[in-house]
């Protein structure tokens, strides 16, 4: 089992399909991003994740085909406000997640 830690954001998924609506995704602290699924949980309600938006927390799951299959969260501490990049650039926040990115695993 591996640890993740983020910041649960509900983000638009499949649009224009069947499966398209509003989906539990893991933002890091880089801004990469990963799709997120609580083991047990209905995919097209996610009840189990969304007392978690918003939230930065600590998750233990599994990644299972390109998302995270959640087995248990809590709310993790807070952190000090990102700090910009060495070349000045501003560090990238839960508002600003690159699309195309996976959230980083803590072995």
């Amino acid at each position: 089992m591996k640890q993740f830690t983020g910041t649960v954001q509900y983000a638009p998924f499949a649009q224009g399909s069947k499966s398209e609506g509003e989906r539990p995704f893991l933002v890091a602290e880089d801004g990469s991003r990963m799709l997120l699924y609580k083991k047990n949980d209905n995919p097209f309600e996610n009840k189990g994740l969304s007392a978690y938006a918003g939230k930065r927390v600590l998750l233990q799951g599994e990644v299972v085909n390109g998302a995270i299959e959640v087995e248990s969260v809590e709310e993790a501490p807070a952190t000090s406000a990102a700090c910009p990049a060495a070349d000045g650039t501003p560090a990238a926040t839960a508002s600003t997640p690159a699309p195309d990115s996976v959230a980083k695993e803590e072995n």
